[in-house]
């Protein structure tokens, strides 16, 4: 049984955790998309090739995201993507 004090922790610990997803995950693609300039030292040939490949990616995980917060929100967590959402995610 859960006393006020552990449920408030809980609470806690969740938006903690909730928000670092977020925040990952748009970092995640921010990066993501940056190393497109890596691709223009290496292979300058491929460069429109990788960098349609990592926008493409860079939609998916935005778009991951996007459905994360909504879902999350539909549940009343405040706009946190919380674990269930990630996990359907990946």
């Amino acid at each position: 049984m859960m006393t006020d004090k552990d449920r408030y922790v809980q609470q806690e610990i969740q938006k903690i955790y909730s928000f670092w997803i977020s925040f990952s995950m748009i970092g995640g693609a921010l990066s993501f998309l940056l190393l497109s300039g890596l691709d223009y030292l290496v292979t300058p040939e491929n460069l429109f090739k990788f960098l349609y490949y990592r926008i493409t990616e860079v939609h998916f995980q935005s778009s991951s995201f996007l459905r994360c917060l909504l879902h999350s929100k539909e549940w009343g967590k405040k706009g946190y993507c919380d674990d269930r959402s990630v996990a359907k995610i990946t």
